[in-house]
């Protein structure tokens, strides 16, 4: 795994027996815009995404050996809205639900978001991540993959009832019914904008 575009690896490739009268080696990449490699197996990082180089004996045998490669350079926040976004239109709301086969409330639909965004141990309820879990931020400061945090319509000691993934643009993810976006603009959200955090 590569996490940096531009960033090289070398492979090595074993011949054998050794006393081959032709050992030239032919790379090659399934995916250019992931990875390239140069003539003599040097790795070079383009995108996101897989790709397999392979190296093919040139003695016209087929001798081939293979590599995945993963170019992986997204950020947690990315990767959190590229996972959000991927269940738009998909899943029901059910109050404390947790699996998507059955539903989500928003908490749950959070808590699996971020697991497989590779952020574990993210407590269950909306109200236990802002204040357990999450650093503050500003307007200002937000950026995609950070939490939205509403009040409800009662006060209480734990007033935050609700929680969205900021997507960027005044936009967020939740678990309404079924999953979508919404403009943080609109008067409901405004009137309940409790903060953004971030984990």
């Amino acid at each position: 795994t590569l996490n940096e575009k531009g960033q090289t690896l070398s492979l090595t490739a074993s011949i054998s027996p050794k006393n081959v009268t032709d050992n030239s080696l032919q790379w090659t990449t399934s995916n250019s815009k992931v990875a390239t490699i140069s003539a003599n197996g040097v790795i070079k990082a383009v995108g996101n995404g897989t790709a397999t180089i392979s190296c093919k004996a040139g003695d016209g045998y087929g001798a081939t050996a293979v590599c995945k490669v993963t170019v992986d350079t997204l950020t947690v926040g990315e990767k959190v809205v590229k996972e959000a976004k991927s269940y738009v239109g998909k899943l029901n709301y059910v109050w404390g639900g947790t699996s998507l086969q059955s539903g989500v409330d928003c908490s749950g639909f959070v808590c699996w978001v971020y697991t497989h965004s590779g952020v574990h141990n993210l407590p269950r309820t909306s109200a236990q991540q802002i204040y357990n879990q999450c650093t503050p931020v500003s307007k200002d400061e937000v950026k995609p993959g950070d939490l939205v945090f509403f009040t409800g319509t009662y006060q209480s000691s734990n007033p935050v009832t609700h929680i969205g993934i900021y997507v960027g643009d005044n936009q967020m993810l939740h678990c309404g019914d079924p999953i979508g976006y919404t403009n943080l603009g609109n008067s409901y959200w405004v009137k309940h904008f409790y903060g953004f955090g971030r984990l």
